[in-house]
This record gives C-alpha cells, sequence and structure tokens, in this order.
C-alpha cells in the first residue's frame, strides 16, 4: 500500500494502474483515485464533527459531515452519544468506543 499510494518510491520495477506507471503521475491525482482505511486511529483532540471534516479542502457544512458519516456508516453510532456529533474526544478517541 505504501508504494501504491507512493509514500515511497519503487526501487525497481514499476506498478502500473490501467496501464499508466503510478510515477508517472502526481501523487495528487494518484491519491484522488483511491481510498485506504488504516487501521492505526488518526484522531486529534476536538468534536466528532471537527475530525469527521479535518483535512477537507473547504469549509463544509454540518449537513455535509453527517452525510460524510453515514457513508462510513458511522452516523447511527454517532447519534447514540450523548452529545453527538458535539461529542469531544482525545487524540486517541478514549471515552468513544462501538
Amino acid at each position: 500500500v505504501n508504494l501504491l499510494m507512493r509514500f515511497y518510491e519503487v526501487s525497481g520495477g514499476r506498478i502500473t494502474l490501467d496501464g499508466v506507471d503510478i510515477a508517472k503521475m502526481s501523487r495528487d491525482e494518484l491519491r484522488a483515485g483511491i481510498g485506504m482505511v488504516l487501521q492505526d486511529t488518526w484522531l486529534f483532540g476536538g468534536t466528532i464533527a471537527e475530525n469527521i471534516a479535518y483535512g477537507a479542502s473547504r469549509d463544509v457544512t454540518r449537513g455535509e459531515i453527517e452525510e460524510a458519516a453515514r457513508a462510513a456508516h458511522a452516523d447511527r453510532f454517532v447519534r447514540t452519544l450523548p452529545d453527538g456529533y458535539d461529542t469531544v474526544i482525545d487524540d486517541e478517541g478514549t471515552g468513544v468506543s462501538a
């Protein structure tokens, strides 16, 4: 995965997607077409809504945050929390578990 996402460059051979060498693609172009879910928790201290919105290229609405949570099948769980999307978590996700 690290090679496919070009976190590291290939030192021998090549990786192609649809016949195109990924080394000839910009990292942005390559990563825009690939999604990955890491096993490690990557959260920061703040609300669940802020964590979901993190990294957006523009300000996002609460509706867009909730839509993203629905797409990730997290909305139902988040809504069970006393403060829902306004639940404050730390960078380890302490206090929030399914």
